[in-house]
């Protein structure tokens, strides 16, 4: 079976057909539905059979149902339908000039890394877009995600909800940033005891100040919380000023931690990889603005 001359049977108007013989198990009903005539859906299920080699419907006395290929059809029929239906609906607002809106909600740090030019070259390529940023901390993001508020997301760390799509966007090691001239400084590595009674300063509700507290109870150490602060950025001018130190994932967050003046020394612990991830709520990438957005943060 050659895959253009199945390519060819399997069009939308096929498969919908298929999906309603299944609902209805009536040829005359199914064809209605998608608007053709009847000697006609009866042709076009035959042809495909032809190219199949294999029996898509049980035809009886009382009626039609679907064999196992013809129910592995119908299964994918309404995922490729929705699709058609938003790839036609953006087609119709880029007709009539209309804006597609996005959003995406990014953790703190992933700012600091190459997204700005990575979203500079999308928005270019694609002047009918609209996107919104919006920084957030991880927990945040994923219910923003499952709640419609966003529709991607780039997040540290694995998240462990099965609604969303998790692609990996980049990987990467937490580190302690401190000053120069603090007494980490020159450290090659560090663990979390070489950080015990430093002033900790980091965004609340984050997952790195999560996972840091977690980590330091289960070990016994004792970290001390520094003052408030509520993003990533405020959080390096703050240590920059010499009123603490923090600890921020070392590639991402590289050029600002060098503009800054300040030292990134690993953190030498198993846990303390940070892999950053894009998140998505399943489904969604068939929105074509959507689909290209995670093309161009993936490759």
């Amino acid at each position: 079976m050659r895959r253009e001359m199945l390519d060819d049977q399997l069009t939308p108007r096929t498969l919908r057909l298929i999906a309603a013989i299944g609902r209805h198990g009536h040829l005359t009903r199914a064809a209605e539905e998608v608007h053709i005539v009847p000697s006609a859906a009866s042709r076009r299920i035959r042809k495909l059979e032809d190219v199949l080699g294999a029996e898509v419907l049980n035809r009886q006395a009382n009626g039609l149902t679907l064999t196992p290929v013809g129910l592995a059809i119908a299964s994918h029929a309404a995922a490729r339908a929705e699709g058609l239906d938003l790839l036609k609906s953006d087609i119709d607002r880029l007709k009539g000039g209309a804006v597609v809106d996005l959003r995406l909600a990014v953790s703190g740090p992933v700012l600091f890394g190459e997204l700005p030019e990575q979203l500079r070259g999308y928005l270019a390529s694609n002047p009918h877009v609209h996107l919104s940023v919006v920084e957030q901390t991880s927990p945040a993001i994923a219910q923003s995600l499952l709640e419609g508020q966003a529709d991607v997301g780039i997040v540290l760390g694995a998240l462990d909800y099965p609604s969303l799509q998790l692609s990996l966007y980049r990987s990467d090691r937490l580190a302690a940033v401190v000053p120069r001239d603090h007494r980490l400084g020159q450290r090659l590595e560090v663990h979390l005891d070489d950080l015990a009674d430093e002033l900790l300063i980091m965004p609340r509700a984050s997952m790195i100040a999560d996972l840091i507290a977690v980590m330091a109870q289960r070990t016994g150490v004792h970290l001390r919380q520094g003052i408030d602060v509520n993003d990533f950025a405020s959080t390096c001018r703050v240590v920059e000023g010499g009123l603490g130190i923090t600890v921020m994932p070392a590639g991402t967050s590289a050029a600002e931690i060098a503009k800054r003046g300040l030292a990134s020394i690993p953190l030498d612990h198993d846990w303390a990889r940070c892999d950053i991830f894009l998140a998505t709520k399943n489904g969604a990438e068939t929105q074509s603005a959507l689909s290209g957005l995670k093309h161009a943060l993936l490759h």
